[in-house]
């Protein structure tokens, strides 16, 4: 028998995961949650991210355009091959 809880961080990754994370593309599972656009999304705001993207536990949007601009530069020059 498992010790393992599973969490509501847990949920959360995995359905942005699901939703969000394509393993050909360019970053990491958080850089590209990071850089989603669906604010729509009832989990936008709790979404997982990588650390430098947030200030005192908020989402930092320099930090998120720089994410996302590194990813479709990255994607434009994979593109280009």
């Amino acid at each position: 028998m498992s010790n393992y809880t599973y969490t509501r961080k847990d949920a959360i990754d995995d359905k942005c995961r699901d939703c969000n994370y394509d393993e050909y593309s360019a970053g990491t599972f958080k850089e590209q949650t990071a850089a989603c656009v669906c604010a729509n999304c009832p989990l936008h705001d709790f979404r997982p991210m990588p650390r430098q993207c947030r200030v005192g536990g908020l989402p930092d949007p320099n930090a998120i355009a720089a994410i996302r601009a590194k990813l479709e530069r990255i994607d434009r020059e994979q593109s280009r091959r």
